[in-house]
């Protein structure tokens, strides 16, 4: 791990003193602000999809389960505790995981080029909406399919290593394996530890956190670390690297609160900076390090709202141009907040998701399909009594029109008798 003489004595400081308290207006950014944020934000994303219904779970999200949007979409209402369709959600991801797993995963995998993070993010969305990731649906052999052991403990990527996608299959990995608090089996490929070990690989001299080991530190990467080792900030390594990341990360805020990505302010990397900063425990309206000329991380986000509802990418875009992955992702930074201020579980701690019937969705698809098969031999028996109906119709037809004609000609013979 890469130290500065600079970065040494700026954890110094920190850890002496403390990070400084300010006092910050505390009539700003109560939970039935951040509440009507978030609804106006689900608001523009269901007007976009053309979702008229109550829930956002439906239409165009539930076609698009097993993508970054729609499981993103899925696991932050899940995280807002909103009532919505996370039952049929849980049914149209469930459908596309069996459909991968008709082959061997590994082979699948590999033919489709699917990231560590595609496993990790739905393992995450099914944990959210109350499934079972352990258990979800079944492969080709009718075996349940376990997405933890795939995608973490036996990883079935190249090399069997996250780290195919750098910094992120590890951030991820780890993310996805704490949400439930999962027990390690002994065998496993990767832990918690080497992941905990393979993400501080990642920090650079100035503090920060890179994608790759030589890499520039990044604001989006270096919040996801920080997000990642926290239940760890006890560990004195993990301790050092979080106060180091954190002391970078204040170097970058803006004047305006806002945090920027490739010298440009947006604000995913303000949202994540946020979820950072909560996830840690740190009061994002009261600690120095992220108030710049009195402005906050919220200052910096909601700068970037429209008034549609949605949530500008940057400054530099029209606000009349608000961007879906801006809007999910400022959802689920406010729900972290908001989770901080009301003493919840963390974003990422699902140890308090309420649980579904784990066969709920097997089973409602099951009724669809049997529900499909009884209206199709409802269909068939119809036609059948219809082509019934119409041969015998025919022959009852030909039948009158014989008995007819034989009238008729008894009728010509008695005449030429006469």
């Amino acid at each position: 791990m890469k130290k500065s003489m600079f970065t040494l004595l700026m954890t110094g400081v920190l850890f002496v003193g403390g990070a400084v308290p300010v006092q910050a207006d505390s009539e700003k950014y109560q939970v039935d602000e951040i509440k009507s944020i978030q609804d106006g934000i689900v608001s523009w994303e269901k007007d976009q999809m053309g979702i008229d219904g109550k829930n956002l779970l439906d239409g165009v999200v539930l076609e698009s389960a097993g993508t970054s949007a729609g499981d993103w979409l899925a696991f932050t209402v899940s995280r807002m505790e909103q009532p919505d369709n996370q039952n049929g959600y849980l049914s149209a991801l469930q459908e596309q995981i069996e459909t991968l797993y008709e082959d061997d995963i590994t082979k699948t995998v590999e033919e489709q080029h699917m990231n560590p993070t595609d496993f990790y993010r739905e393992i995450l969305t099914i944990n959210a909406c109350g499934g079972d990731a352990l258990a979800f649906g079944t492969d080709k052999d009718k075996k349940e399919i376990n997405l933890v052991e795939d995608g973490i403990f036996d990883c079935v990527f190249e090399n069997q290593d996250p780290g195919v996608q750098g910094a992120n299959g590890y951030i991820w990995a780890l993310l996805a394996l704490d949400s439930k608090d999962y027990e390690e089996p002994e065998d496993a490929v990767w832990n918690r530890e080497k992941l905990v070990d393979a993400i501080l690989e990642k920090e650079q001299e100035d503090g920060g956190f890179s994608l790759s080991t030589d890499g520039d530190s990044d604001v989006d990467i270096t919040a996801m670390a920080l997000t990642a080792l926290a239940p760890y900030k006890d560990e004195e390594k993990v301790s050092t690297a979080i106060e180091n990341g954190f002391s970078w990360l204040s170097s970058q805020q803006q004047a305006d609160g806002a945090m920027p990505s490739m010298g440009v302010e947006s604000v995913e990397s303000t949202d994540w900076t946020l979820i950072a900063v909560c996830s840690n425990d740190i009061n994002p309206l009261e600690d120095a390090r992220f108030l710049k000329e009195e402005n906050s991380l919220l200052d910096g986000i909601l700068q970037f709202r429209t008034e549609n509802g949605g949530m500008a990418h940057s400054l530099a875009e029209n606000e009349n141009a608000p961007d879906a992955m801006a809007g999910y992702q400022t959802l689920y930074a406010l729900e972290s907040y908001k989770r901080y201020q009301q003493g919840e579980n963390t974003l990422f701690d699902l140890t308090d998701a309420q649980s579904v019937d784990n066969s709920a969705p097997q089973q409602e698809t099951s009724k669809l399909r049997q529900m499909a098969g009884i209206l199709i031999v409802l269909a068939v028996l119809i036609l059948i009594v219809v082509v019934v109906l119409v041969i015998r119709n025919s022959h009852n037809n030909k039948k009158q029109k014989e008995v007819k004609l034989k009238k008729v000609q008894e009728a010509e013979e008695q005449d030429d008798w006469n």
